[in-house]
């Protein structure tokens, strides 16, 4: 059965300004993605005043429903960045598109004028990857000056959890700052509506991990296979045409003197020729920190040996493959497919395709544990 979608049109200030139930919309697809940016684009009947309603930046809410309590739940919250009324055939349309909550952060870069701390024009911080990624913007955001603060933004409280590392930066895109924290810590961000025009980042690990090799024999796991079912047009490519898996971290200094530190991944003794060298340019990190060198060393290898790349096509009818009931984006999952052996792949992002021949849904994957 299709879930049931309404879309909330809610402006500047956080006043509801119009409601469209899923029948009103000709065609709907949205996007979650883990630590990026989704994206939304609808077409709605046109009638005078959509472009005044769908001003710039206005919120578009989705809501989907829950398979687990069978009521609407929010699915994600876009803000509108393109409007296109158009003809089709013999009817007027409206075209609407936006980006999720996360490209507030992509519009900022690291001040370091907004840095109370700031030294010699950086701002340089160090500690565990979730606080970096709190304090760079709790700097570039909540408390910037007034013209680049966003208004009522907050960040909630943090655990602290992620792997310690250093920075040095100056006018790097805080999107991509906050990715590679992430990475190296371990750890997820995202921002959410809490209420009216109220904007919240929350820095944790999102999602579970509900792979077999974790759970069983004790616990409830995921696993998807063709024997069992669930899982639906697989498509598994193996291309090791780009790995590099041996890298040269290169620190602060010059000469002989510049900390350089060697790493390699366990698929170097793949092949008696499979060691590929690079070099990974690392002066923005600290340089007495060894444990930075390193992390930003297993973040590089990470990126650059993972080889599988893994689709399927869930329907929501699967047992034990529904989206929402059985895995969200930030699960770990486990996936067989006839002889090859059991992975792990983490769920990050979903694409959803909406119109009148149902839903469909895309996936995004990334190997773990590799």
């Amino acid at each position: 059965m299709l879930p049931q979608y309404q879309i909330n049109v809610i402006d500047w200030t956080g006043n509801l300004q119009a409601v469209y139930d899923g029948t009103s919309v000709y065609d709907l697809k949205y996007g979650i993605m883990l630590n990026d940016v989704g994206a939304l684009a609808m077409a709605i009947p046109w009638k005078d005043g959509l472009s005044s309603l769908f001003a710039l930046d206005t919120f578009v809410e989705v809501m989907r429903t829950s398979p687990v309590t069978g009521r609407l739940a929010v699915a994600g919250t876009y803000m509108v960045r393109m409007t296109n009324p158009y003809r089709d055939g013999d009817e007027e349309r409206f075209l609407v598109g936006g980006v999720s909550l996360e490209h507030l952060i992509l519009r900022k870069i690291v001040d370091p004028d907004d840095d109370p701390a700031q030294v010699g024009g950086y701002s340089t911080k160090a500690g565990p990857a979730d606080q970096l990624i709190h304090d760079y913007c709790y700097d570039q955001m909540a408390n910037s000056n007034a013209a680049r603060r966003v208004p009522n933004f907050t960040i909630g409280p943090i655990g602290t959890v992620g792997i310690s590392t250093g920075q040095r930066l100056r006018h790097d895109n805080l999107l991509k700052v906050c990715q590679g924290l992430a990475k190296q810590g371990g750890v997820d961000f995202q921002i959410v509506r809490t209420s009216g025009n109220n904007l919240r980042m929350n820095i944790l690990p999102i999602g579970s991990n509900k792979t077999m090799s974790y759970n069983y024999p004790g616990s409830p796991f995921v696993l998807l296979s063709r024997k069992r079912g669930n899982l639906t047009n697989p498509s598994l490519k193996l291309d090791r045409s780009k790995e590099e898996n041996f890298v040269y971290i290169k620190g602060q200094g010059q000469g002989n003197s510049r900390l350089i530190l060697k790493l390699g991944h366990s698929t170097v003794i793949d092949s008696p020729y499979n060691r590929i060298e690079y070099a990974e340019d690392a002066r923005s990190s600290e340089k007495a920190s060894a444990l930075t060198l390193f992390t930003e060393g297993k973040t590089s290898l990470a990126d650059n040996i993972i080889v599988a790349a893994f689709d399927f096509q869930p329907n929501a009818q699967e047992p034990g493959n529904v989206y929402g009931l059985d895995w969200i984006v930030g699960d770990q999952v486990t996936v067989t497919w006839d002889n090859i052996t059991y992975f792990n792949l983490r769920i990050t992002g979903v694409e959803l395709d909406i119109n009148e021949r149902g839903e469909t849904i895309k996936v995004k994957v990334e190997q773990v544990n590799v």
